[in-house]
């Protein structure tokens, strides 16, 4: 069941794979290392794109809002991060990676999964009931703006207690294997990539729309701001964001602009 450095074919962006016994946070090792590469300016590619960083155990795991993740033992869960040339735009390097890990995860646990925005996958729990798996920190280091920072926690084998975690949380399968699920996973994100690449978004937008409905299936509100619309989700695209309400009267956000959200 234990992680090892992967010998993965080349195809769009992805050049290695390297697990590390144990790290504090497999962000953080990456963007130092990236931000030790010297590379002749800070907009041009650099040697760490393609990178692939994996730990079997991570102690210091980072969330959004400086919020701790629980990786669990070692070789339990899934940790790692991905070093890639920003897509246009930079975000869908992230939506992407949400998509495919949602579908390898329906995959392996045999339930439907969905997608809170703006960084949760979901395993369906019971019949109208989601309970997270994964969560997704993209970013671009300020000093590398060539290069974003894809950072992925999901609990495979093993959920974390509630004292860690007070919200509805799940694992994959417990009795999953960790290595083909990483395979698994490598491999459609970087078919969503390629489709990407040569198709354009429609495919990525009519996934990540699908699932963002199956978790707020009567629509979404802004927590904390009464006084905005709510509604049900209209339309995604990664060009305009996200819109919600009704037809005739509606919200239309940018991705980058795009609050936390709240299903009704």
């Amino acid at each position: 069941m234990a992680l090892s450095d992967i010998a993965f074919p080349s195809s769009n962006w992805i050049r290695s794979v390297e697990v590390v016994d144990s790290c504090s946070s497999t962000s953080d090792l990456l963007r130092d290392r990236l931000l030790d590469t010297p590379c002749e300016s800070s907009d041009s590619p650099d040697d760490c794109q393609g990178t692939v960083l994996v730990a079997r155990h991570q102690t210091q795991g980072r969330g959004r809002k400086t919020r701790d993740w629980w990786t669990g033992p070692p070789d339990s869960n899934l940790a790692l991060t991905a070093c890639l040339a920003p897509p246009d735009p930079p975000l869908a390097g992230g939506l992407m990676a949400a998509c495919a890990i949602a579908k390898v995860g329906e995959i392996f646990s045999g339930r439907p999964a969905a997608l809170k925005w703006p960084n949760d996958v979901l395993l369906q729990t019971k019949p109208q009931g989601w309970a997270k798996f994964c969560g997704i920190l993209s970013e671009i280091p300020a000093k590398k703006p060539a290069c974003l920072l894809v950072g992925i926690g999901a609990n495979v084998r093993a959920s974390p207690p509630h004292e860690v975690a007070p919200y509805p949380t799940t694992c994959v399968e417990p009795n999953a294997n960790l290595e083909d699920f990483l395979t698994a996973f490598l491999t459609e994100w970087e078919q969503m990539w390629v489709n990407y690449n040569q198709n354009g978004p429609l495919n990525l937008e009519n996934e990540f729309f699908t699932r963002l409905c199956a978790w707020a299936p009567n629509g979404i509100r802004i927590p904390g701001e009464p006084d905005l619309l709510s509604g049900r989700l209209l339309e995604f695209s990664v060009s305009k964001g996200l819109s919600w309400g009704e037809t005739d009267n509606f919200i239309t956000r940018p991705l980058g602009l795009l609050p936390t959200l709240e299903a009704l």
